[in-house]
């Protein structure tokens, strides 16, 4: 409890310094971060349709069999995304139809940097002793996702509040 010492009609604080530091904890604790990532307080989010066109594999031979098991429990054994909005939950995609994978979002940030890391079984089946991340074949509203993180296979974008989506490749030197 706070605690302070009285003087005529004024209250003076005698720790002040702890309840300064507790009380912006307390109230981030507080918050609903749901909808928008930690760190990061957008001024507005919009919907964006998610696409993975997955080129299909064949199952790998037998001698690969325990590298493709330990692929597909890398990647949580489906198809799914981890976007950088939703602090790192990994969201399982739906297959439209065969090798096609859509989520809707509701809550992506607008005007910033936002990432994904994309995580395909067809991938596992092509290199099990990889981590079944894809850079290629994936589209945001229709828009092509090209460009990558340096030295990852992470997709980066900035989606714009009409819906517009850019990603260009990095320019290499």
């Amino acid at each position: 409890m706070l605690r302070g010492q009285e003087f005529g009609n004024h209250v003076t604080m005698t720790k002040p310094s702890r309840y300064l530091i507790l009380l912006p904890i307390i109230a981030s604790m507080a918050t609903d971060c749901n909808e928008s990532p930690r760190g990061v307080q957008p001024t507005q989010i919009v919907t964006a349709e998610f696409r993975l066109r997955s080129e299909p594999a064949v199952i790998p031979p037998a001698d690969s069999q325990r590298a493709f098991q330990d692929c597909l429990t890398r990647m949580k054994s489906v198809t799914n995304i981890v976007p950088s909005w939703r602090n790192g939950d990994v969201v399982v995609l739906n297959e439209s139809e065969p090798n096609v994978f859509t989520m809707r979002f509701n809550d992506v940030p607008i005007g910033i940097n936002n990432t994904m890391t994309v995580r395909d079984v067809n991938e596992c089946r092509r290199n099990p002793d990889g981590d079944a991340s894809v850079v290629t074949g994936v589209t945001i509203n229709g828009t092509s996702i090209q460009r990558v993180v340096p030295n990852t296979n992470t997709l980066t974008f900035i989606l714009e509040a009409d819906g517009t989506v850019s990603s260009p490749p990095l320019a290499t030197n």
